[in-house]
């Protein structure tokens, strides 16, 4: 967003809202920006950096593979998931502050 200090934010120009898929784009939603990582899936060091980044920044991660999914999540409190449109309870499965769990 641009901005400039002695006039705030740019206002936002109205536009239509539609659905994407799952995605919510235009009118009152958030702006959405997709992003993927450009590493060697295989060097799993480099992209686990480049998502730990892209958590930083704020983003929220949607992952895709093909069941079962073996998740390990660092700081557990901190993250909400779904899982085929369900919130995951990542309360049962955290010891430590670290969720480790299986999705069928």
């Amino acid at each position: 967003m641009n901005c400039y200090r002695e006039y705030g934010p740019a206002p936002r120009r109205g536009s239509s809202q539609v659905n994407v898929g799952h995605v919510v784009i235009g009118g009152a939603a958030p702006i959405v920006v997709q992003s993927m990582t450009n590493t060697d899936t295989a060097d799993v060091p480099a992209t686990v950096k480049q998502v730990a980044e892209l958590a930083r920044a704020g983003s929220a991660l949607r992952i895709a593979g093909m069941p079962p999914l073996t998740i390990v999540v660092g700081n557990s409190q901190g993250v909400k998931m779904t899982y085929a449109g369900k919130a995951v309870d990542l309360a049962r499965h955290t010891k430590f502050e670290v969720a480790r769990l299986t999705l069928e």
